[in-house]
This record gives C-alpha cells, structure tokens and sequence, in this order.
C-alpha cells in the first residue's frame, strides 16, 4: 500500500494549484468587470464550492485524504462480490463452450449437400 503522507501530497498540492489558479481568474475578473460585479460572482463561487465539498464529491475527497476505500464495503460484502463473480465467469466459460457447439453443429449441417427428404 502506498505511503499516507504521499497520498495527503498527491492530492493537496493539484488542489493548491487550482486554488491558487480560480484566485488569479477571480482577481483578473474583478479587475476587468468591476468590484460590483466580481464580489457576487465570488460569493457564487464560495457558496457553490460548499455545495460541491458537502456533497458526494467531497465525500469522495475527504476519503481519499482519510485513507479510507472508495468502495466502504464490508468485508462480508466484499466476499460476496468475489463470490458473484467467479459464478459469473463460470457461466461465461460455460456459454463460450456452447457457442463453439452451435458453431460446429452450423458447420455439419452446412456440409450437408443434399439433406434426406421424408418419403
């Protein structure tokens, strides 16, 4: 498993770049429209980014920071999983191998020149 303090790395510092970059755009945006406009769109801003961090977005972040799973599935459920998948691989195999008889009973029939009539 990957070492915490690179994961806390690996995320904070993308997001410090993105920070630091809407703050450019937000001054950038004040200097060209004007204070009467920039400070709505940054109360906007704000408020929409609380919206995005309490949703399932910063759920998802602040797992990834915890160090929990992305899944939050219990061992039992995990098991279960594997469980449904191995059966689901099995019938797999089993319908590739009925494929392959159909194709070789297609092929018989096809060789068939000339079928038997019924009198």
């Amino acid at each position: 498993m990957s070492d915490h303090k690179w994961d806390m790395a690996h995320i904070t510092i993308p997001a410090t770049f993105i920070g630091l970059g809407l703050l450019a755009a937000y001054v950038a945006l004040s200097a060209i429209v004007g204070r009467g406009f920039a400070i709505p769109v940054g109360i906007l801003g704000v408020v929409g980014g609380v919206v995005v961090m309490l949703g399932p977005v910063g759920k998802a972040i602040a797992g990834r920071i915890s160090g929990r799973s992305g899944a939050g599935l219990t061992p039992e459920e995990l098991d279960e999983i594997h469980a449904r998948l191995q059966e689901l691989e099995q019938s797999q195999a089993r319908l590739a191998e009925l494929e392959e008889r159909v194709d070789f009973t297609e092929r018989l029939l096809a060789q068939r020149k000339d079928p038997e009539r019924l009198p």
